[in-house]
């Protein structure tokens, strides 16, 4: 029997068979909502609704200015 671990919690989810890529469960000791990502071994992380935008580094992307407020760069 295969099975992976939460991400969140750390509980040990059972799969009677290989889950397919992409497929999407939700933990049942905490209620995160899991993505299978890798099938072999079995590689779980959180699930997104969208793709998580990527953080732009004002040093390395060009940009020119940003205001820094309570030591935090907003761009």
């Amino acid at each position: 029997m295969a099975s992976a671990a939460c991400p969140s919690c750390g509980t040990r989810l059972n799969f009677r068979g290989a889950p397919k890529l992409g497929a999407r469960l939700t933990c049942p000791a905490c209620g995160t909502r899991l993505e299978v990502l890798g099938a072999t071994p079995i590689e779980l992380d959180w699930a997104f609704d969208g793709p998580i935008q990527e953080q732009v580094d004002p040093v390395t992307e060009g940009v020119d200015e940003f205001d820094v407020d309570d030591g935090l760069a907003k761009y």
